[in-house]
């Protein structure tokens, strides 16, 4: 696997020396995911059908809500968060990367190196989870009046109105300066410098 963070030098391996990814990382970086993924395929699967079943039952919950056109808006949202619920992949990819042998104790119970951090790290993200769903549900009652259709009525509103148009157009222009909003202040200003 390609490494992003190299050491500096042998006496201080707390200094880390940060280069900027080439178009062929990705490439590299999927392959090794691929690799990991039929090292234990049982365990790789289950970890992701766990979280498919999670998405699907909260678009169940929110079906029976009666509010399944918030889903999408839910799905979105979700990736703020992923990155805190597949620390269970990391530590196989690192265990495997280091040799050893991956149990199901070793995904669902991770022994975190600073759990202080991983505690600020998810707290930051849940909380710009809810920002995002909170403006997801401002968004939707902007152009839709606070009125919560069925989802046959909500893809017909959405894709056949001029609300539902301007409501997407307006929605994926939120998410994507939030994205790029969050991934510039998650870099340290070292980092963006260089």
């Amino acid at each position: 696997m390609t490494n992003l963070a190299t050491p500096v030098s042998k006496s201080a391996p707390a200094k880390v020396r940060l280069r900027a990814p080439t178009m062929e990382d990705p490439w590299a970086w999927l392959t090794a995911g691929w690799r990991d993924l039929w090292k234990n395929p049982v365990l790789s699967f289950g970890y992701g059908a766990a979280f498919v079943l999670i998405g699907l039952l909260a678009t169940w919950g929110l079906w029976m809500a009666g509010l399944e056109s918030m889903a999408p808006a839910l799905a979105a949202g979700f990736t703020l968060v992923g990155p805190v619920f597949a620390i269970g992949l990391y530590e196989m990819s690192r265990k495997y990367e280091a040799g050893e042998q991956t149990h199901l104790r070793d995904v669902v119970a991770v022994p975190l190196p600073s759990p202080a951090q991983m505690a600020f790290l998810a707290y930051t993200l849940m909380f710009l989870f809810l920002v995002w769903i909170r403006l997801a549900t401002l968004n939707y009652a902007m152009f839709s009046y606070g009125d919560y259709r069925p989802l046959s009525e909500f893809v017909s509103f959405a894709l056949n109105s001029s609300q539902g148009l301007t409501m997407i157009v307006v929605g994926s222009a939120s998410y994507r300066s939030r994205s790029s909003c969050v991934m510039t202040s998650m870099c340290c200003p070292p980092c963006r410098s260089a």
